[in-house]
């Protein structure tokens, strides 16, 4: 499906669900989503041949300075190419302002890539690294809000589980105070309010049942 075929960044892949798509008369985003990622993934093969040609006996300089400028337009998401492809610019020399643009580009590229590998690694010190290190690779605030967002659920669901496990034992005991019952419930609305774990919260909805 197109998801698959986005998740895939190839072109071929794309152009079939694409085409797929189009003889089901799908619409809506996830067409869009799709469109721009084959764009994005002609961009990357075309930067990825700018590149190579720089070995070849024509000069490939003007072509990779157009390829380079493209694919910086439209976003592309291969570090390697992009990474493989400045460093191919710094040798021939091109605009210095075209290498800044590339260099910039490939660090909030990096810093997004990490991020997105932290949050599915679902790991709270980690993604707190890895948040710290976006903001100062200066990735695009929407990736960073999804990614906080993920963080603060993470957070609340620990601080929640830690909450619920302290009241428990001291009930065992008979010493729970009224204060750990309010910060029980006080982890509890934040969980709820960040999207914790919902087996965490029935645990400790449980409790204070």
């Amino acid at each position: 499906g197109l998801e698959v075929a986005v998740g895939s960044r190839s072109e071929a892949a794309l152009r079939a669900a694409l085409a797929e798509a189009a003889a089901l008369g799908i619409q809506g985003s996830a067409v869009k989503k799709a469109a721009a990622a084959l764009v994005r993934a002609v961009a990357t093969k075309e930067l990825e041949d700018a590149t190579a040609a720089l070995g070849a006996k024509e000069d490939g300089g003007q072509r990779l300075r157009l390829a380079l400028v493209h694919a910086l337009e439209v976003g592309i998401e291969d570090t390697v190419a992009l990474d493989t492809a400045l460093e191919a610019a710094r040798e021939r020399g091109l605009d210095p302002a075209l290498l800044q643009a590339a260099e910039v580009a490939l660090t909030r590229l990096v810093g997004a890539q990490g991020l997105l590998e932290a949050t599915e690694a679902r790991d709270e010190s980690s993604l707190a690294e890895a948040l710290t290190m976006a903001r100062e690779c200066g990735v695009e605030a929407a990736t960073l809000r999804g990614a906080e967002a993920k963080l603060r659920q993470l957070a609340a669901t620990r601080q929640l589980v830690a909450a619920r496990e302290l009241v428990a034992a001291l009930e065992l005991t008979g010493a729970v105070a009224e204060e750990d019952l309010a910060s029980l419930r006080a982890a509890l609305v934040e969980a709820r309010v960040a999207g914790a774990n919902e087996g965490a919260v029935a645990e400790a909805t449980a409790v204070l049942e």
